[in-house]
């Protein structure tokens, strides 16, 4: 959908919502309201365990009655505190580290338990997955229905066996809302430092009679901020003696002309920064009438294309270069429920197309070193040739602005079928197809709608076909719950990958329950590392996309033992989790000489490959204590978490690390809600977690040579919420993040040479 009717879709729905402009103002309205007192926000249900749950067996479950580590992120919550991504709400969640910003490819990005949640955990919303898996992980802006959503379901571990591939971390499951009144409608307007403007908006209600009634609910959005208040003084993040050599090789790369968009001030060591400038909309619409129900979502997602590269990889300097993709998707569904028996089929059809004006003005980037690597040996220690030659590589890949896209659709079909033969057994048996078809191009000089005229060794095209079945058993009694699930996966005809997950609990009584639980899943290599995966060839001076790559899956496995603790009173909350995980066969960035013996050979190669027996291995307790009405005049409510972990880390070939990267030995969280005045609310999320190593270490011997460079210190930070309630229906909250204005530096996704050494997070800002 393109920006007009994207504002026409919205202005319409500002209009019914009838929104009058107020600073960070929130309505809801409904024909009759149920006035919601504090502690109904922060707990959601009077009784937590009987909280509906649909991720963790794609059928609705009390949350009290699952054998998993399951969160909920109510709507109330969300709300309240004024979220406005993903990534804000990922941050009071036990155990969960976020990065804000994160990248240009991925936005803002978050880890569960030692693994990328952008690339490992599965994003859905309402049930059906939303990451193209042509893209390396989920893009994280403003763009997913957040503030339109009932709830946000998170399940930690592996959950392959009923959603497949990608689902090794978890299942992130965003549910809209549905309302049984004839009309509802919430608005919500926001606006801050950096010209930041956010405007949600949710129409909603039913009409009809009998068995014509159509329930429906639309929904937009639009969120825009001019920077994201990064300081960019730190010569130890973003001097250029931190990915060169030293200075001669710097100062010998620049005289030949190979770092055309590099741009800084005379004798200074930090480049020229311009502002980092986001962008997202959302617009979409669900109907249901009789068994049908019919989704549709256009999300688009717009950041900096240097966000988390190095500046002697691509430039900071023009504000105007971007990474930006829309997302689309239909789904049509149809339900049919028995006594005995149930069923479900789902035509799920994605689309993910970058912005052809997306591009960055590339330095000397990881393929400007090896190609020019293979010019000098393509010299042979001729000047004027290798002159020629670099003249060449700075023409193809270097010079002004070079634009990139990837465009992906895919369509799969699912169906399901549940079986009831008793009142305490439920079966469930399934199966999906999906088609994909990848393309992608790069390094452009131009914007285009059209391949024609792009050269084939600047364009990748893939079609790939997918299947899977699955099968899952869910045992109920008064005193013990039983899962156990499997399913197989045919990747393209390739060879099935089988994933089993087991798990049970047991309900000692009303108060106290323990679980068990084991979990396989498998991380199919998207077409991503074929893409950007290259040969150099001295010759030609262009590197071909290796699309004859043989990467094995990752596979991780996943132990948990956890136990629950609900007072009588249902004021308090107690859980314990003990989690050891491990991930093999880890697809890491690197490069390679080809044919090495041969010393005529001009051929060199770099990119992505499954490098020996490398994994990632981790253990760690999480513990979390929920109170409710502590202190009853103040109406203090909130949560205390801490999780502490160790691990170890196989490098490729090139050493063990004792810790896992980018994963804090503790993470400590505390949430406090209380009431200030009347009417007058103050909730206080804390967050402290210690040092760490920088992702982008990929050599034992270099950190040993150099710690400090690739030491990502540890940090405490304080976010604010003042919310003031002027009537049932209205509310006005102010934000405040990073209140102390601390330096945070974080984890970067992706473990490229093109990487920052360490992530700088916003200031202070509200």
């Amino acid at each position: 959908m393109n920006e007009p009717i994207m504002r026409y879709c919205l202005f319409g729905l500002f209009l019914i919502a009838g929104l009058h402009q107020q600073l960070s103002a929130q309505i809801d309205s409904l024909l009759t309201f149920r006035e919601l007192g504090y502690e109904d926000l922060f707990f959601s249900d009077d009784e937590y365990e009987k909280q509906e749950f649909l991720s963790a067996s794609r059928t609705v479950k009390n949350i009290g009655e699952l054998p998993f580590s399951v969160y909920i992120i109510s709507k109330e919550e969300i709300q309240r505190n004024g979220y406005v991504t993903l990534v804000d709400a990922l941050k009071t969640v036990p155990g969960i580290r976020v990065s804000q910003p994160g990248s240009a490819l991925e936005g803002e990005t978050f880890m569960m338990r030692g693994l990328i949640g952008n690339q490992y955990a599965k994003i859905l919303i309402n049930d059906v997955p939303i990451k193209p898996t042509a893209l390396l992980g989920m893009p994280i802006g403003a763009q997913l229905p957040i503030k339109q959503a009932e709830r946000i379901e998170i399940i930690f571990g592996p959950a392959a066996s009923i959603y497949g591939a990608d689902a090794s971390a978890g299942v992130i499951n965003i549910i809209t809302r549905e309302s049984e009144r004839p009309v509802y409608v919430n608005a919500d307007l926001s606006f801050g430092g950096e010209s930041f403007r956010s405007l949600n908006l949710l129409l909603g209600g039913k009409m009809g009679r009998g068995k014509n009634i159509i329930k429906f609910s639309l929904f937009g959005s639009n969120t825009t901020f001019n920077d994201r208040r990064i300081i960019y003084d730190s010569i130890d993040i973003y001097g250029y003696q931190n990915y060169f050599r030293d200075e001669m090789e710097f100062n010998k790369i620049r005289s030949d002309g190979l770092m055309p968009n590099y741009v800084s001030f005379q004798g200074s060591p930090l480049p020229r920064f311009g502002s980092l400038p986001h962008a997202s909309r959302t617009f979409g619409a669900n109907v249901k009438w009789r068994n049908f129900t019919v989704f549709y979502e256009n999300l688009y997602r717009s950041d900096h294309s240097a966000l988390g590269f190095n500046p002697t990889a691509i430039s900071y300097s023009n504000p105007q270069t971007s990474t930006a993709e829309t997302l689309n998707r239909t789904s049509i569904a149809w339900n049919l429920e028995r006594k005995y028996w149930g069923t479900r089929t789902m035509l799920n059809v994605l689309s993910a197309d970058s912005d052809y004006n997306s591009s960055a003005n590339y330095n000397f980037n990881v393929l400007a070193r090896i190609v020019n690597q293979s010019a000098v040996v393509a010299a042979r220690g001729d000047q004027m040739v290798l002159d020629s030659l670099q003249n060449i590589i700075r023409e193809n890949f270097l010079t002004g602005n070079r634009y990139k896209g990837t465009f992906s659709d895919e369509v799969r079909l699912e169906h399901l079928v549940n079986f009831y033969p008793g009142p305490n057994l439920e079966v469930t048996l399934g199966g999906q197809v999906l088609l994909n078809n990848y393309e992608n191009f790069d390094y452009l000089e131009r914007p285009g709608n059209t391949y024609v005229n792009i050269p084939a060794n600047k364009f990748f095209s893939q079609t790939t076909f997918d299947a899977s079945l699955f099968a899952q058993g869910y045992y109920t009694s008064r005193f013990i719950n039983v899962v156990g699930g499997v399913q197989a996966y045919l990747p393209d005809g390739t060879s099935w990958q089988i994933s089993p997950r087991i798990a049970t609990i047991l309900k000692w009584n009303q108060q106290f329950s323990t679980r068990l639980f084991y979990g396989r899943a498998f991380r199919q290599p998207s077409p991503y590392y074929q893409y950007k995966s290259y040969f150099a060839d001295g010759d030609s001076f262009w590197a071909q996309q290796n699309i004859n790559l043989e990467l094995a899956p990752e596979i991780t496995d996943s132990y948990e033992i956890g136990a629950r603790w609900i007072s009588e009173s249902k004021k308090t909350r107690a859980e314990l989790t003990y989690f050891n995980n491990k991930t093999n066969n880890l697809i890491s960035f690197d490069q390679v000489v080809l044919d090495a013996n041969n010393p005529e050979s001009r051929i060199f190669g770099i990119g992505y490959t499954n490098f020996g027996e490398s994994f990632a291995a981790l253990q760690g307790v999480q513990a979390s204590l929920y109170f409710k009405n502590l202190i009853p005049f103040l109406e203090l409510h909130g949560g205390l978490h801490a999780q502490y972990v160790n691990g170890k880390e196989e490098l490729p070939g090139r050493g063990e690390l004792d810790m896992v990267r980018g994963q804090p030995a503790w993470t400590i969280q505390l949430q406090q809600e209380l009431k200030i005045a009347r009417n007058w609310y103050l909730h206080l999320s804390h967050v402290y977690q210690s040092e760490t190593l920088s992702r982008r270490l990929s050599n034992l011997s270099l950190f040993q040579q150099n710690q400090e460079q690739y030491e990502i210190p540890g940090y405490y930070t304080l976010d604010a919420v003042v919310r003031v309630k002027l009537t049932d229906n209205f509310q006005v909250y102010t934000r405040f993040n990073n209140v102390f204005n601390k330096s945070i530096l974080v984890l970067m996704p992706r473990e490229l040479q093109d990487d920052l050494i360490r992530n700088p997070q916003s200031d202070f800002g509200f």
